[in-house]
């Protein structure tokens, strides 16, 4: 048995020489992560017995007991960057330095002829 190389490796390996040389298969690092999406959106729209789909039951109960985690996995989902028109700008610039509740603001960019979610 010979002793390991000064990295841990087999010291018969010559410098930058694999011990797996065709390397891991195409796809192979993906595909887990692949299936397992796959599998949790099959279970997330599957109805249960009170009719609902199991995502929408789990996010119902989630807001009722845990208001502070359903709003981190609201922002969690939302696009890092969320591009604005400059009259959606403006008008939500309005409403924060008045410290207007959000359904005001919604009303407000309605008469405006905007849609907020």
């Amino acid at each position: 048995m010979s002793e390991k190389g000064k990295n841990g490796g087999n010291p018969d390996w010559k410098p930058g020489v694999s011990g797996n040389p065709t390397g891991r298969p195409k796809g192979a690092r993906c595909r887990f992560g692949e299936d397992f999406v796959t599998e949790f959106m099959d279970h997330w729209k599957t109805q249960n017995e009170s009719g609902k789909t199991n995502g929408r039951a789990c996010l119902d109960q989630l807001a009722a007991e845990n208001a502070e985690a359903y709003a981190r996995v609201a922002v969690a989902i939302l696009p890092k960057v969320i591009e604005l028109g400059d009259e959606t700008k403006d008008l939500l610039a309005e409403a924060l330095s008045e410290h207007l509740p959000f359904d005001l603001i919604r009303a407000k960019a309605e008469k405006a002829g905007q849609t907020l979610q």
